[in-house]
Formats: structure tokens, sequence, C-alpha cells
């Protein structure tokens, strides 16, 4: 039998051992809650009585060389819950989910979420939506201000720019690359407030500055990138093109002027739903896609070789028609060959035998170096996202065939930035820039943050040779096969080039080519380089002489008359003519017309004319080639029924005097803007349905640069 006090003493020790580990549990508990889980306790807390909310910084705006606002950061309103605060979730539910086009049970379910303080509903509704609920004067309905980014000119220079997220975080093109620049820095508003989540009017409220973005000032000039555009999308239109690539630039600095893509998108609007098609239309094919020049490139094998001193202008070849090296024939476009000819002739013919020699008597080692020294098969270093560096034959797997080729402009791939850079190079004394689209970053007050230099990175070829190669591309525009460029009252030098296009697996593409031409003006002393990219052409033919010289032309006109470049006096020594009207004629009929004036003619299909490049009434050198589009053709502005009718030019007129043009011709016009039109789309001189809608982007002159408006 136990004694009492020793019982007594086991129920005292298992009284203390019990005590000990309940307390050494609180202590475990109390130190989880206090270490463990402190700084969470802490947020939720505060969360209860304050009020923390984003200030958003301002997105610096992104603007051309002459002020002309491209991309900017406005004001837009978000809808807030604040459901600790909302008596009616109900009447919140049913309002709101009408007026914002939502799921009612989605409002309802974050109207009754009292786990928040604060719910963000809807982020930059619009105005008219704003007021429509700020005029319910709903409890626990709030806004708070959001930053919305808008583009005033719609589609123009869309795949430079590029897109945001709605968190105005940049996603593509500039506004990608300059996302720090452009960003700034968000700040934080904190106020104390009661249970019910409203701020006490003597509580404790902190505010931290927002840091404004930086602005970035581009090289672009917004009036020459407006021609540009207009150009491709005609060049675009009329050929039937996969798509079409173009830009400006300035040879003595490496700045561009302008840079287009066709087709494009309205970056108010991307189509954010279809990720393939945003992928496609958003790439900059001038900085990524990489071709085949064909004999555009004789401008790099030609300096190369007259720097070198393989060749001199008077050194003379004959094509017979084609030319063979290692067992492989490298054909000339002229099937009968053109004889003995010098380096000038070579060049005004594009003769490929003749390029193909020059490279073979260079060598591997020197032509490698000259191509090097071009900036071909490397990176240009532009300021821009996604650049290809273009493709080059590893010089220790190269045959005197690749070698040969290479001299011709195939087995050798370049962007049109490159091309464009290296044809700067050869005209403007030698010298290769580093391409170049923003100049400058600036504060919201326009002081200067950083300033972006023009950068030379080496020299391509002598300022003598640079000279020789500026005449002779000259004569190619006054005697040879760029005739299409030339520009009464201006010198112009340049040269096109129509290549092969190939799959991934390396097989030609039967029938699909890229064309290109560039030019350059005043050939003396150029101080603008043009090129246009015209892929997979829909036409019978496919030079760029033809297909891409004439838009080349256009551009270069105008860019020269608004540079305010003084003709020169080739009126003098240049004789002209005024293009007569062929349509309804037969193609034949209407050849012998033309070629009786001293004109070239080239036509695209058989049958009836039913369009023709140049327009009626345009005045060209003589000598100048113009397409006839006729019932055969495949692209260009056919008519294909009684549907069908020729869209016109209204480009120089007021919204009234478009207005009017367009409806007699059986469309309905879209305007954009207001003052005199710069630009239209579909282009002029093509056919479209009648009854269709034709967009016409209108500019007002304040003063100097024409500026397009909202």
């Amino acid at each position: 039998m136990a004694v009492p006090g020793i019982l007594h003493k086991k129920r005292l020790v298992i009284l203390l051992v019990f005590v000990v580990i309940v307390f050494l549990l609180l202590l475990v508990r109390i130190g989880y809650w206090t270490f463990y889980k402190g700084e969470w306790l802490q947020e939720k807390a505060g969360s209860q009585w304050t009020q923390d909310v984003a200030v958003a910084a301002q997105r610096g705006s992104i603007i051309d060389r002459n002020g002309n606002i491209l991309a900017q950061s406005a004001s837009a309103d978000t809808v807030v819950l604040r459901p600790k605060q909302i008596k009616e979730p109900d009447k919140v539910a049913d309002s709101l989910s009408v007026i914002l086009e939502m799921d009612r049970q989605t409002v309802y379910e974050k109207a009754t979420d009292d786990t928040k303080t604060e719910i963000w509903l809807k982020r930059q509704i619009t105005r008219e939506q704003s007021e429509e609920i700020q005029s319910l004067k709903l409890d626990g309905v709030a806004f708070t201000t959001d930053v919305k980014r808008y583009y005033p000119n719609k589609e123009l220079l869309c795949q430079v720019i590029g897109i945001t997220s709605a968190d105005g975080e940049g996603l593509s093109g500039l506004e990608k690359q300059y996302e720090n620049d452009l960003s700034g820095k968000t700040g934080r508003m904190i106020a104390e407030t009661d249970k019910k989540g409203r701020e006490l009017a003597d509580g404790y409220e902190f505010y931290m500055q927002r840091e404004d973005g930086y602005n970035v000032v581009l090289s672009v000039d917004a009036v020459i990138q407006g021609f540009l555009e207009k150009a491709c999308e005609e060049t675009y239109e009329a050929n039937g093109a996969k798509s079409v690539q173009g830009i400006v630039m300035d040879p003595n600095t490496g700045e561009i002027l302008a840079m287009a893509n066709i087709p494009g998108f309205d970056l108010n609007d991307p189509p954010r739903n279809d990720a393939e098609a945003l992928q496609e239309l958003s790439q900059n094919k001038v900085t990524s896609d990489v071709f085949e020049p064909g004999s555009v490139f004789g401008i790099v094998t030609a300096a190369a070789a007259l720097d070198a001193g393989a060749v001199s202008q008077d050194t003379a070849y004959d094509c017979t028609g084609y030319t063979v090296v290692d067992g492989q024939r490298i054909e000339c476009w002229k099937a009968a060959g053109h004889g003995q000819e010098n380096l000038p002739a070579a060049l005004q013919e594009s003769c490929s035998p003749y390029f193909a020699q020059m490279a073979l008597d260079m060598g591997a080692d020197v032509f490698y170096q000259y191509i090097h020294n071009f900036g071909i098969g490397q990176k240009s270093g532009i300021d821009f996202l996604a650049e290809q560096p273009g493709t080059v034959v590893d010089q220790k797997y190269l045959q005197d065939y690749d070698l040969a080729r290479i001299g011709t402009g195939g087995d050798i791939g370049v962007t049109s930035l490159q091309l464009a850079s290296a044809v700067s190079a050869a005209v403007n004394g030698g010298t290769l820039y580093q391409p170049r689209l923003v100049t400058a970053l600036t504060d919201a007050d326009g002081n200067v943050v950083q300033q972006f230099d023009p950068q030379a990175t080496g020299q391509a070829v002598s300022a003598q040779t640079s000279g020789q190669i500026k005449q002779m591309l000259r004569s190619v525009v006054e005697a040879g096969t760029g005739k299409n460029a030339q520009i009464p009252g201006y010198t112009v030098g340049g040269m096109g080039g129509t290549a092969q296009k190939y799959d991934e697996s390396g097989t030609a593409l039967e029938g699909k080519m890229v064309s290109t031409f560039v030019a350059f003006a005043p050939a003396d002393d150029p101080k603008y380089v043009v090129l246009i990219l015209v892929d997979d052409p829909g036409v019978d033919v496919k030079y760029g002489s033809v297909v891409a010289a004439p838009y080349v032309k256009d551009v270069l006109a105008q860019v020269l008359q608004y540079g305010n470049i003084p003709p020169a006096d080739m009126e003098k020594t240049t004789e002209t003519v005024t293009v007569p009207d062929l349509s309804g004629l037969d193609a034949e009929t209407a050849k012998a017309q033309i070629e009786a004036l001293g004109l070239g003619c080239v036509i695209d299909g058989s049958g009836t004319v039913t369009g023709q490049l140049p327009s009626p009434g345009e005045t060209i050198a003589k000598g100048t080639a113009v397409t006839l589009y006729t019932e055969g053709t495949l692209a260009g502005g056919t008519p294909e029924s009684a549907d069908m009718a020729q869209v016109p030019d209204v480009t120089g007129m007021d919204v009234t005097e478009a207005r009017d043009a367009l409806e007699a011709a059986g469309f309905v016009i879209d305007i954009r803007s207001s003052g005199r039109a710069v630009r239209q789309s579909p282009g002029a001189g093509g056919y479209a349905q009648k009854g269709s809608m034709v967009t016409v982007y209108f500019a007002l002159d304040l003063g100097g640069s024409p500026q397009e408006e909202e």
C-alpha cells in the first residue's frame, strides 16, 4: 500500500513537468510569432490601420528630332474598390459590371472581399466610363490616377517605337530598349486609416516623391518618316509584295532619319490577342531580316577593288553573258553579254561576271578585310534590340566560286541597315558610322541629360576611292540601269539589286526574289541615302531598278525639297518628258508611244493597259522606264471587276478636296487629323473595291515642319 506522502510528491512532480512543458510550448509559440512571423504580423497590422498607395511615375515621351511627340503618357482613371466601405455590394456589382463590361459575379466577389482594404477593379478606363461611375456616387468606389501610353501618330514608326504592357513596361522596340530611362521611379503615399479604411483627419501621412522618366529624342524626322512610309505602302500595294522595308539615313553622321516596315499596325490598338500576328507585325525587319543583296553589293565590291588597287576605272573585262569559276557558271542578267567593258560600264549594267572577276583579282584575304571594314557580317551597334549581324562564309571554307559569288552579292547575307550603312560609307568620303536612332535624353523641362554624338567606327575606303564611286554611281542613274531614280534638277547616284530567296535548308524558292534599290543625293555631296527593299514582289518584272527605284526617287525628291537642298543645273543637260495617259491602249501600242518619246518601257503582263508607273502627267527624265500594268498583271493595280476603281492621289489636298476626289471615284474617306493630306492608304494608283475606305492622314503646317495632330 502506497504511502500518502509519496503519492502526493509524485502528483507534484507530474504537475511540475506538465507546467514546464506548457511553459516551453508557450515560449516556442511566442518565439514563432515574434521572430518567424513577426514581420508578417507587422505588415498585416499596418495594412489594417494604414493605406499604402503607389504613385505611378510619369513615363517619358518619345519625340522626333523636331520635338514632335511620337509616344507619350496620359492620365487615365483606374477604378478602386474599398470593400469595408461598400454598403450595397449588389448595386455596385450591377452598375459597374455594365459600365465596365465586366462579369457581374467577378465584380461582386471583389466588392465583398473584406479581407482587403483596397482592390483595383479595372485599369485605364475611358473618360466617359469614369464620369458615368462618378455620377452614381457609390460608397466604397473610388478612383486612382493611372498612366496610359498613347501614340498620336498611330502606326507611324510602329516597329521602331514598340509597345508597352498595361503596367507601362516596354515590351518591344525603343520602349523596351530605353525602359530604364523612360520608366522613372514610382512614388508612394502612406496614410493612417480607421478600421473601415477611411483616412484619419489628423493621422500620420507620408509621401515619397516619384521620379518621372526621361524623354527619348530620336534622330528620326516624323515628316521624312511620313514620306518613306507612304512610298513603302505604295510599293507594297503596287507590287503585291510580302513586305517592304525602307530607310533614310544621313550618310555623314549615321543618323537614321526614317525607318519603315510595311505592313504595320496601330500602336494604340495592337493585336494583343494574336501573339503570332503581333510578333510578326512588331518585327523591325530593317535590322533583323538577312537577305542576299544581289548586284547592289557591287558597290562594296567595286569600292574595295578600287581601294586595294586590284582594278582601276579603265580595267576592262569581256562579258560573254557568263563566267565559269571552279567549273560552275555565274550568269549575267543579259544572256548575250556586254562585251568588253570597263568598271563604270559594269556598274551601269550591273554586270555580275565583272563583279565576280574583281573579287577573284582581290583574293579572299583582301576582299574579306574590306567586307569587315564596311561593317558586313557584324552588328552595326545601332541602339536597337534584335539586330542581326548578317552572314559571311567562314574564310577557311571558301572556294574560288564562293568568293566570286560574294563579289556579285550572292552567298552573303546582309540587313537593310547594314547595306545602307555600307553605301553611306562608300559615298561619304569612306567613313563608316555607327547608325543611331536616339540622339539625346531630356528631362521634363527639356534639359539634355545625355547626348549621343555621331560615332565613326572605322575607315572603309579612302576619300579618293569614295569620290570615284560617287561619280560612277551617278552614271548608273544617268545612263545605266538606275534611270528610274532620276530626279529632274538634282544629281542622283544609286544602284539596284535582285537576288534569289532561299528556305531554311538553303534551297532556292522558285520565283521568290528580293528586290532592292539604294540612291543618294546630291551625288557630289550626299546629304541623304534612301533604300527600299521589296520582299517577294508578286509581279513578272522583279528587278530592283523597276519595282523599287521609282519609289526611292519619290522619297528622295521629297526629302531634298523638305531639306531645302537647292537643285543643280541638270535641267540644262537633262531633257524631260511628260508621261502620257496610256490606259485603255494595247500594251504594244502604248510601248511604241512611250519609246517614241525617248522613254524606256517595261510591260508587266499582257493585254490592255490598266495602270502605269510613273503616273500620267508626271515629268520625268528622258531614258526613264515606264512600267505598264495590264489585264494580265499579277499585282500592281489591275481592276478585276466593274466593282473595282483606281484610287486617286489626294496628297497635298485639304480635307474637303480629298473627300470630294475620293467620293467621285467611289470611295469613302477615313479622315485622320486636319490640314493638308500627307499620306494615304491604300496608295494612289492601285485599284480597290468601290465603297471601301481610304484612310487619309492630314498635317498642319506649324511654321515649318508639318505636324500630324490627333
